[in-house]
């Protein structure tokens, strides 16, 4: 007979109810709808970070030009983090009470250490199947999403003295409303501030699908518009983009920086 024996039940409940006091230092909880292990850790002094979600660079940042923002002036990086914010618990409040920012989906003060699992493991050490995912399934995505509307605009921008090697894995379509081209590519991108040189290179590797109009011969409008540039503006290197007119471009991408 198996010996008796105590069972420890953990905290449980929704994604959407983790939030920035549900769980005490060292406390486990799980996350019933979306199967994630999440452990509590001490407050966070002055930074937010944000699980990725499509446009989600974009969307909070327009909230903190908002005037529903209580700190005005906070920036979000490229990494999803808000730092150097004054009042965490001020900041996640006014982002609770807005209507249209359900922040309890996918930001949360530095507190909640997620625990990889099954359900959330992005395949890093195996083989790769990244997903980008609506944040409504309160999942974490495991790939970065932007939509462009405007001719032109910055797609990733970083302080230009830390790192010297970026490495964009990309894949993107665009379209105009009645054709949608699609492409795939690596943006490499060295800069040479941290070594003393004031220069930043873009190459851009890349295939699509090519939109024959049928008469057999590949020509520019057949392809996708959108182009990348690299270069720097005050603190920051910048990848800009440019496209055409009347065209709206979604890229889902990762990153990958080296510091030498």
């Amino acid at each position: 007979m198996m010996a008796d024996y105590d069972i420890i039940i953990i905290r449980r409940g929704l994604r959407s109810e983790i939030t920035g006091d549900t769980l005490q230092t060292a406390e486990q909880g799980f996350t019933t709808d979306t199967n994630q292990i999440f452990i509590g850790t001490d407050d966070a002094v002055n930074e937010v970070i944000f699980d990725p979600f499509a446009n989600a660079h974009a969307t909070i940042q327009s909230w903190l030009d908002s005037s529903e923002n209580p700190e005005p002036g906070l920036k979000i990086d490229e990494d999803l983090v808000i730092r150097n914010v004054s009042n965490v618990t001020a900041l996640l409040a006014a982002m609770q009470d807005s209507a249209s920012f359900n922040v309890g989906l996918y930001a949360r003060a530095r507190r909640n250490v997620e625990v990889i699992t099954e359900n959330s493991f992005n395949q890093l050490f195996a083989d790769q199947h990244l997903s980008s995912l609506d944040q409504s399934t309160g999942l974490r995505s495991s790939l970065y999403s932007k939509t462009f509307t405007d001719t032109s605009g910055v797609f990733l921008s970083y302080d230009k003295n830390v790192c010297t090697s970026f490495f964009v894995d990309y894949s993107l379509t665009q379209t105009n409303g009645s054709i949608t081209y699609v492409r795939v590519g690596t943006i490499r991108v060295i800069n040479g501030i941290p070594q003393g040189i004031d220069q930043a290179k873009l190459t851009d590797d890349n295939t699509e699908i090519w939109r024959d109009n049928g008469d057999g011969f590949a020509q520019v409008d057949e392809f996708s518009n959108i182009m990348f540039e690299a270069g720097f503006n005050g603190e920051n290197m910048e990848i800009t983009y440019t496209q055409l007119p009347d065209f709206a471009t979604q890229v889902t991408y990762t990153v990958k920086r080296w510091s030498m």
